[in-house]
C-alpha cells in the first residue's frame, strides 16, 4: 500500500513535516514514521482520531487524496471484508457522515441514488467501499485539533498489516488532508517533506514522491 522505494532497505527514524501558521517554538506539524521496506513491508504514522482521541497507524501514501480508516459500519450490505489491524476499528458514528451534496463529497464521485457520500476508490489491494465522514484530528506537537473530513472504509480486502488505514498527501483536490489543514489555515503552504534514510544519505522527497536532494548523514 505504501508508495515507497524498493531500493531503501534499513529505514532510521523519519519526519514528516508540515508548516504552520500559527508563530509558536515550533514553525512545523511533526509527525513520527514508523516501520521500514523489509522485512515490516509499511511506513506508517501514529496519529489520534475522535473524541476521545484514540490512536491508529496510517500507511503514508503519497499516490492516494483520499485519507481513510477501516471502520466498523452496523448497516454494512453483505459480506464487508476488512483486514486484521493492530487498533480497534474505528466506530462509526451517523451524525458524522457527510451527505452526498457536501463539496467534498463530489469529488470522490459518490455512489448514485444515494443521500449519504457513499463512495468506491481503488488502492494497492482492490477497491474500498466507504463514507466520508468527519472527525477531530489531534495535531503534533501541540495539544489541538483540527476538524476534517476522511474516509471510513467497512468493505476492503488485504492481509494482516500494522496499519488501520491510509495517510494520503498525493496532490489533488480540496478532499486531501493538505489541502483541507491549509483550507483551515492549520498550515501555510502545501508542503510536505520526507526525511528517508538510504544507507549513509538522507533522501528527501516532495510529495509527489519525487526525489528533490539528498544529503550525507551520520549518527
Amino acid at each position: 500500500m505504501a508508495s515507497t522505494t524498493a531500493s531503501i532497505t534499513r529505514i532510521l527514524p523519519l519526519l514528516l513535516l508540515l508548516l504552520l501558521t500559527v508563530p509558536s517554538s515550533s514553525s512545523y506539524i511533526k509527525f513520527d514514521l514508523h516501520g521500514n521496506v523489509y522485512p515490516v513491508g509499511h511506513i506508517y504514522v501514529t496519529i489520534k482520531i475522535g473524541e476521545p482521541a484514540k490512536e491508529y497507524n496510517l500507511d503514508v501514501d503519497t499516490g492516494s487524496i483520499l485519507t481513510w480508516l477501516q471502520c466498523h459500519d452496523p448497516n454494512c450490505r453483505g459480506d464487508c471484508k476488512k483486514w486484521r489491524q493492530p487498533h480497534p476499528y474505528y466506530e462509526l458514528t451517523p451524525g458524522k457522515v457527510l451527505p452526498r451534496n457536501d463539496p467534498l463529497c463530489r469529488e470522490l464521485h459518490p455512489v448514485p441514488g444515494e443521500q449519504k457520500c457513499r463512495y468506491r476508490i481503488a488502492y494497492a489491494h482492490g477497491n474500498s467501499k466507504g463514507l466520508l465522514i468527519r472527525d477531530k484530528l489531534t495535531l503534533p506537537s501541540r495539544n489541538a485539533q483540527q476538524s476534517i473530513a476522511f474516509g471510513c472504509g467497512y468493505d476492503q480486502p488485504g492481509v494482516p498489516a500494522p496499519v488501520d488505514g491510509i495517510l494520503a498527501h498525493g496532490r489533488g483536490p480540496s478532499v486531501t488532508l493538505i489541502s483541507q489543514l491549509k483550507r483551515e489555515r492549520a498550515i501555510t503552504k502545501d508542503l510536505i517533506t520526507h526525511y528517508i534514510t538510504m544507507q549513509d544519505r538522507i533522501v528527501i522527497y516532495d510529495n509527489e514522491g519525487s526525489q528533490i536532494g539528498w544529503a550525507h548523514h551520520s549518527c
